[in-house]
Parts: C-alpha cells; structure tokens; sequence
C-alpha cells in the first residue's frame, strides 16, 4: 500500500461527514489522531510489500506475518508507524520493546511499585446493605404499552388557522423559532393574541421562505455597513490631518510674522548702535556726554531687553565709554571737585554687570581716591574728607571701599589715636566725622587706643579740672557702656568721692561753700544719678550726719545751726532736692535736730539713719541684674529703676542684710564660739572684727577685746573697711 493510498484510507475511515438538508455536505479536512482499540478484523493482508525501495530503487519485501499487537487489525499502526521510522524494534538503535505494554487489571489497594502483578490481596469485607422495600407494582405508575409522545412541526399560520377553527385550546404551548436570542416556549395565546383583526394577523411577520437570500443579504447589509464607518473613520482622519496643517500653517505663519518683527528690531538696534558709536567718537561739544551715554544705554536696556542680552552691547563701555570716563575723573579733583560725577558714576553701576564696573573701578576711581588721600591729612582735614568719601560710597563696591578704609584712612587714624591726649586735645574733633563713613564696628581698634589714653590722662587727673567731662562728654553714646564704665569706675568715680571725703563741712559757719558737691553734681549727666547718689552716700552723707549729731550732742547754739543748714542746703540744686533718697537725709538731718531739743538720745537715731541707708544700698545691690565689684560700676551699669526705692515692701532682717553683705564682699560671717554672748547676744565673726547685732544696730569691737567700752555702734560701710584690714 502506498503512501496516497494510506492518505485515502485515513480519509475514508476516520473522517467525520456531516450532511445538512440546507447546506449540503461537507467533509472535515484535518486529519484525526487515531489509537487501536481492538475493532474486528475482516480484511486479510493482500500484498507482502508495502511499496518502499531501497537505496537502488526495489521494492523491499514485507513479512507476511502480522506483529503480535496487531492481531486484531488490519495493520494500520505498523504502516503508520514505518513511516516514521519503525521497523521491529522502538528506540534510535532499535533495541527497545517490539510490542506495546499489555495492560492488567491491578488488584483493588494494590500500589504501582508492587513487583507481582498476579498476587491478589484479601478483599475487604464490605459491610452488608439492606436490601431495598419492593414497591408493589402499578400498572398507573408505568405502563410498557404507552405510546410514544409524537412532535408535530407546524408554521404560525396553520396554527392561528386551527385556533380560529376551534381544534386546539388557546393555552396550548408553541416553541418561537423566529426569535433573534434562540428559540422560547410561549403559549398561543401569549405570543398571537387570538382576538386580533385580520389586518392584525396580516401585519404578523412571516418566516421567510428563502433563508439563503435573507442570510446574503444581511451580509450584504453588514458589509455596507462596515464600509460606511471605514469611509466615516477615513473622513474623520482627513479632518484631523486638514486642521493639523492648518495649524502648522499658524505656526509658520506667526513664526515669519516675529521674524520680520525681529528683524525690525534688529534694524533699529542696529541704527541706534551706529548713531551711538559716531556721535561718541566724536569730538567737543558733538560728542555725548556721559548722563546722555547713560541715556541710551538704559533705552537699550528698557526696549530691547532680547537683543541687549543676546549681543552683549554692554560690551561698547570698553571701546566708548570707557575713555569719557577717563577723560572726566581725570579733569578733577576726586575728593574736592567732584560735583556731579559719584551720581553719574552711581548710574553706571546700576546699569552695567558686575565685572565690567569693577574693572572700571579698579582702573579709574581707586587708583585716583589713593593719590589724592596721601595728599591730604586724614586727621585735620576729616571735616572735608569724610563727607567726599562718604559721596563716593554709592558707586563704588563695599570690598574696594574696605581696602581703601584698611590701607589709607585707619591706620593714619590709629597712628594718631596712639599718641595723643585727650584732656589736651579732644579725640572727638577728628574721630567723630569718621563715625557715619567707617562705622562703628571698623573704628573700634581706633576707639580702644583712645579709651587707653584717656586712662592714662586721667591718672593725674583732678577733680577740679572739668577738660575731663568736656572731652568724656562727646563719648557718652559712641563708647560701648562697658569700656565708658571701665574709664569711670577706674578714674572719675574713686576721685569723686575721695574729693567728698576731703570737703570740709564748715559746721558752725554762716556762708557755706563745697566745691567738692558742685564738682560731683557735673559729673551727672553723664555717670547718671543713681550713680552720684551712691557717691553721696558712702562719703559725704554718713560725715554729715556725724557731724551734726556731734554738734548738737555739746548744747550749741541753734540759731547757729538753722543758719548753717540753710546756707547748706543752698549748695543742692531743686532737681538733686526732689529726688526721694536726698529727701530722705534731710528728713534725717531734722530729726535728728528735733531729738537734741527734745531731750532723746541722737546717737542711736544716727545709727538707725545709716544703718538704713546701708540696707537700702543693698537691697538695691540685689535686685540688680548682676553683681557688681564696686558701688560706682554697679549704679552706672544699670538704671536706676532698677533698684530698690523707699517705696519698696521688702522686709529684710538685719542679720540677713549683714550676711549678703559679707558674701558680697567674701568677708567670712560666722558665730564666734569662742566668745559666745554678750548680753544674750551672739557674737559673730565679721572678717576681723567681732559685732553682735542689737535694736537693728550693728555693735562693733576690735578682734580680741571684751571690754564692755569698746563696744561701739557701725555702720556695715564702714564695718566692711575695717574688716578687710
């Protein structure tokens, strides 16, 4: 059998036919894989060679004899199965197994690895199940001789027509075949009403006859309409390709518009530069000035920003500009003539980049502002200097002023500040023009070498000679209040209050002159009140009260006392009168006065006096913010509203203020166990003196003496002096 020939087998055996009654027949043309299951043979081999050659183009012979597998065939699988390859044996060297696994029955439970195939296992007993109850047999339940259900096909019409005639019911079930989803079952009367017109039943579609015309021509319907929507889908990408080159069209359009507006605008750049070179090329009055260079260059800049940026025209100041500029710096006096230019110059800056103005800076204006400082005197001529310096500033930057200011003007002004004299002549003459150019901050090293001079100066300074205020006073708000403070408490305030202690008091004389009072009251404005009352208290208040008390203890005359008071309080102006502590020592002063006449003793009145204005002192002390090393530092350093007044309500007990007193001045304040008490009174240690505290007084007696004289009231001033000794 050949190879045609196994095809039409295959073809004619094993190929489904399926015949329509509509469509014909038609017949399956792909091929179906087909296995041996053991069909009945019929057919004999009638041929013992299946047509191959060999390699020299006979026939090969065929065994007669059938594989074994293919007892029971007609020897299809060993013809398909040579078409590939096989001969007797599977396998590429053909030492596989001839004939195909013979399958067997496995014994139930029985596992795939079990090597004796033919061993059965013992069954399970399977439990026994009741038999089922026999219904007794009825012949309405079942009957062999019914007939069998018969279909009958009918068309709408045929059906309408028995109903008219009455041969089947209205509700008899119909299977619609026209619908588009499938056929439904409906009943008669549910899909054809029967009580409808004729004309009704006339409009009731019928089946078609020609279902092949109906079926091409809604093909025909569907192609037509796919092509409509491919034309509308066509049209529709026209329309977009039609509105894309109109816009590009815009484009283009736009783009040549702004060109030719470009290229206008270039024009004019262009004549605008030519005109601008020609009449700065120029010479005398035809050429520009530099307010009217500036003029243009700053339309340029405003109307033609595009083009300025895009073709650098700063760049015409090297080769134009830059000349003019030379030309006018040159024709005057940078630091006495200058009139308009540092404007002019100021406008450039604005106008020009950074790099440019500064290179013109750098070749211009500096080199000029040096040569003409070396010929001035930074020191006297600072009146004129300063505000040419100062007109300068605006056009040039801050790093080429600082090098002017670091190499020029500071060190001619520290040079100077290093050896004068300020009582003989004031600093602030020469100085303070300086101030608003250089500032503050860049004159400090000037400032430092002027307050070490003042310290020197005043170190054989007097307080009679007022050339001291004079030339402190112009420093008041330029010093820092630390190194204005450090020159007060070092110099003014100790001689201050040495001069107090000096005064003689003049008790008893009619005309009473201190020029001590009046040299300490000028110094207010500027070391401050509180400062001057601090002076007043530890050297002239306490002398005063003693006095008085002194006097008035040997039966003097009072007339003599009311005259002197009065011509001693005249010294005091109303404003130092007014204030609340001055207010206090003379309400001191006239009761102490009023306990002479009376007859009470003044001398612990006097001692209850001081040890208030000790104790007020301070509390004042600390309620400060800091702690002070001195008296006259503490009250310049800080307000006076920041101290305790009269007024304040703070309750403070004598040996409380006595201890603070001590800390503050790392004085040791123990209890002396040594001597123990006297009177009930503790003794205490106070430094080197022993004191015991009685009737809010301090009673005081040298270190080492226990007689009862010695003891003696203090005050704590006076009381921290000894102390330290």
């Amino acid at each position: 059998m050949s190879s045609s020939d196994d095809d039409d087998f295959i073809n004619r055996k094993f190929v489904k036919k399926t015949r329509g009654p509509e469509f014909g027949t038609q017949t399956a043309k792909v091929p179906i894989n087909f296995v041996s299951v053991g069909a009945n043979h019929s057919e004999t081999a009638s041929s013992a060679t299946n047509g191959r050659n060999d390699k020299n183009g006979n026939g090969v012979a065929r065994a007669a004899v059938k594989p074994e597998f293919e007892k029971y065939t007609k020897g299809f699988g060993s013809k398909y199965l040579e078409k590939f390859g096989f001969k007797d044996r599977l396998g590429k060297t053909g030492t596989g197994i001839a004939a195909p696994i013979q399958a067997k029955q496995r014994p139930v439970g029985m596992g795939l690895g079990f090597d004796n195939v033919d061993t059965k296992l013992e069954p399970k007993q399977k439990a026994t199940k009741k038999p089922p109850s026999v219904k007794p047999y009825s012949r309405q339940e079942w009957r062999r001789d019914r007939p069998a259900q018969q279909v009958v096909y009918k068309t709408v019409q045929e059906m309408l027509e028995e109903r008219r005639d009455g041969k089947i019911p209205g509700a008899a079930t119909v299977m619609d075949m026209t619908s588009a989803r499938g056929a439904k079952l409906k009943t008669l009367g549910q899909h054809y009403d029967v009580d409808e017109d004729e004309d009704e039943l006339a409009s009731v579609p019928l089946p078609s006859l020609l279902p092949e015309l109906e079926h091409n021509l809604k093909l025909i319907v569907q192609l037509s309409e796919s092509e409509l929507g491919k034309l509308e889908r066509r049209r529709l990408m026209n329309d977009h390709e039609i509105d894309a080159l109109i816009t590009r069209q815009n484009i283009v359009q736009s783009k040549i518009t702004s060109g030719a507006a470009e290229i206008g605008r270039l024009e004019k750049v262009q004549a605008i530069v030519t005109t601008f070179a020609s009449k700065m090329q120029g010479s005398g009055s035809s050429r520009l000035s530099l307010n009217d260079a500036a003029d243009v260059f700053e339309s340029l800049q405003h109307r033609f920003q595009q083009e300025y940026r895009e073709f650098s025209l700063e760049g015409l100041v090297s080769s134009l500009i830059f000349p003019v500029m030379n030309e006018s710096i040159a024709a005057v006096d940078i630091l006495s003539s200058y009139g308009d230019l540092p404007a002019l110059f100021q406008r450039w800056r604005l106008l020009l980049p950074t790099p440019i103005y500064d290179n013109i800076c750098d070749r211009l204006i500096l080199p000029k502002l040096r040569s003409s400082l070396v010929s001035f005197d930074v020191v006297d001529d600072g009146h004129e200097l300063a505000p040419a310096i100062d007109a300068w500033t605006p056009a040039l930057f801050t790093s080429s002023l600082n090098t002017v200011y670091d190499t020029v003007i500071i060190p001619q002004l520290l040079r100077f500040a290093e050896k004068c004299n300020p009582l003989k002549a004031p600093t602030h003459i020469w100085a303070h023009p300086w101030l608003p150019v250089l500032g503050e901050e860049r004159l400090h090293s000037v400032h430092e070498s002027i307050i070490k001079r003042f310290m020197r100066s005043l170190v054989a300074w007097t307080p009679d000679d007022s050339k001291a205020l004079d030339a402190l006073m112009p420093w008041r708000t330029i010093f820092r209040s630390r190194d204005l403070n450090r020159i007060l408490t070092g110099s003014i305030i100790p001689k201050l209050r040495q001069s107090l202690s000096d005064q003689l008091l003049q008790m008893g004389s009619p005309v009473v002159d201190m020029p001590a009072v009046h040299w300490c009251l000028s110094w207010q404005p500027l070391i401050g009140e509180s400062a001057i009352l601090d002076i007043f208290e530890i050297s002239f208040w306490p002398r005063i009260l003693k006095s008085i008390q002194s006097w008035i203890s040997k039966l003097p005359d009072y007339a003599a006392i009311i005259s002197w008071y009065r011509s001693w309080k005249g010294q005091f102006s109303d404003n130092f009168m007014c204030l609340p502590r001055v207010r206090q020592i003379f309400r001191s002063i006239l009761v102490l006065m009023y306990d002479a006449t009376t007859g009470k003793d003044p001398v612990s009145t006097l001692h209850r006096f001081l040890q208030k204005i000790d104790s007020d002192r301070l509390l004042r002390l600390q309620n400060s913010s800091t702690p002070a090393t001195s008296i006259g530092e503490d009250t310049f350093a800080r307000p006076a509203a920041t101290f305790a007044t009269d007024d304040d309500n703070t309750i403070l007990s004598l040996r409380d203020l006595v201890s603070r007193y001590a800390e503050m001045n790392d004085l040791e304040f123990v209890p002396n166990v040594k001597f123990g008490r006297y009177h009930g009174k503790q003794i205490f240690k106070f430094g080197t003196a022993n004191i015991y505290l009685d009737n809010n007084c301090i009673h005081y007696t040298p270190k080492g003496r226990m007689n009862l004289d010695e003891w003696h009231a203090i005050g704590l001033a006076e009381l921290v002096e000894i102390a330290k000794t």
